[in-house]
């Protein structure tokens, strides 16, 4: 959030004796950017997706191949 804050310069302002900070969904939305949370599950998704197809045992094949090979 705090990177997120200065790339909007969205910043904290300090009023009396207290820092007041600007709301985290206004400063996200400001800049584009989805919370950390949602980033993540959609990577995992992602991947899950580009692995989802394989075939464990050709995987496992392709491995024994290779460790045969010496590489």
């Amino acid at each position: 959030m705090e990177a997120a804050r200065r790339l909007t310069g969205m910043l904290p302002a300090k009023r009396g004796d207290r820092w007041v900070y600007p709301k985290s969904e206004e400063v996200l939305a400001y800049a584009k950017l989805r919370p950390i949370g949602e980033s993540i599950q959609r990577r995992r998704n992602t991947v899950l997706r580009a692995i989802e197809g394989r075939s464990i045992l050709e995987e496992c094949r392709r491995a024994e191949l290779l460790v045969e090979a010496g590489v």
